[in-house]
């Protein structure tokens, strides 16, 4: 498949999301209805768009996929998701528990959630994810149970339309029902049911062509988006209401869709974005950001200044100018290291195999 430029704008795009949101503490949104309001609107939009992107890509590999073997492809995505996940899980159970010894750290990442630990159950909450320390690391793990479950399923979503029209009714009922059992099922399990769906609606998007008609639709498209977030703001905190879901999915996926297919078109001349955006810097600062190098740049950045707006800002760029600092700088000379903790394959590598 040829390189789609906007897709690594709209990956940047989504990162910068992530990362900003991730500045977007709690305690600043609970003092601030503003910021509030602000927070619950990025959470609700940053990683559908990486559903959809992921979605979308992996309809337009489809060919490739189907000469996979299913082993080799599980193989694949275990190296690429699993043992980052795995990697990233431990060291930082190791580093919080003994940062959270030392007093001025284990105040920084009081302020980002972080209790103290029991080492016993390190192995059972990284392995389920239930009561894991890190609430960032999410998307590894439900990322690679739903690209196993479609490339399962890829046959019977292929077959004909009757049959894809069926598979996408089921799974936005399943996306629809996470909403009521997120209470008491594992956090990896509702997530899986609900950005399956998410995930689904990538893929048809390309399988039909779907995408071509949101350029000639932007007024129509950024109508809907602006309407149904506007709702959604305004019954944010009713999600246990049957009509919130419904509300929901509108927002997500008409957001994410003006973002991969309009506004990333429209600003894919900003090499800044496609650089941030490419694959894999996106999953070394999806990593590194949390929970050390956000963190501690906010909690010095408001030791200094007094504008919450000025220090998230300048906390998110420097985030990702230190990450990619390193990525540059260290990362990219040891490529061992990159394959291993970041499920990243380079070039030479390759090159070399």
């Amino acid at each position: 498949m040829k390189k789609l430029e906007y897709i690594d704008v709209a990956r940047g795009i989504a990162i910068l999301l992530v990362v900003f949101g991730h500045a977007l503490t709690k305690q600043i949104s609970n003092s601030n209805t503003t910021m509030g309001y602000l927070r619950f609107f990025v959470y609700t939009i940053h990683m559908p768009v990486f559903f959809v992107i992921s979605g979308f890509l992996f309809e337009a590999n489809i060919s490739k996929y189907t000469k996979y073997k299913k082993v080799m492809y599980l193989k694949d995505k275990l190296k690429k998701f699993i043992i980052p996940y795995l990697i990233f899980s431990i060291l930082n159970y190791i580093i919080i528990y003994l940062a959270l010894k030392i007093n001025v750290i284990s105040n920084v990442l009081s302020n980002k959630e972080y209790e103290s630990i029991n080492i016993k159950r390190v192995v059972l909450s990284t392995l389920t994810y239930i009561g894991h320390i890190d609430n960032h690391l999410w998307f590894l793990y439900v990322m690679f149970i739903i690209l196993i479950i479609n490339r399962v399923i890829m046959p019977i979503l292929n077959k004909d339309k009757r049959t894809r029209v069926i598979c996408i009714l089921l799974s936005f009922a399943i996306y629809v029902i996470s909403f009521n059992v997120s209470k008491w099922l594992p956090e990896i399990i509702w997530k899986v049911m609900r950005y399956n769906f998410i995930f689904l609606c990538g893929r048809v998007v390309y399988m039909d062509n779907i995408y071509k008609m949101f350029a000639n639709n932007r007024k129509i498209m950024f109508i809907i988006g602006l309407i149904s977030t506007v709702i959604l703001l305004i019954i944010k905190d009713n999600k246990d209401k049957i009509y919130f879901p419904f509300i929901n999915i509108i927002v997500e996926l008409s957001m994410s869709y003006i973002i991969i297919f309009i506004l990333s078109k429209g600003t894919a001349k900003y090499s800044l974005l496609k650089y941030i955006g490419n694959g894999e810097k996106t999953m070394v600062i999806y990593l590194l950001h949390m929970p050390f190098i956000l963190p501690l740049i906010e909690y010095l950045l408001n030791k200094l200044v007094v504008n919450v707006t000025f220090s998230i800002i300048i906390s998110g760029v420097l985030t990702i100018f230190i990450i990619d600092l390193i990525d540059r700088k260290l990362l990219e000379k040891f490529p061992i290291i990159k394959e291993i903790f970041f499920g990243i394959k380079s070039k030479k590598i390759e090159n070399n195999n």
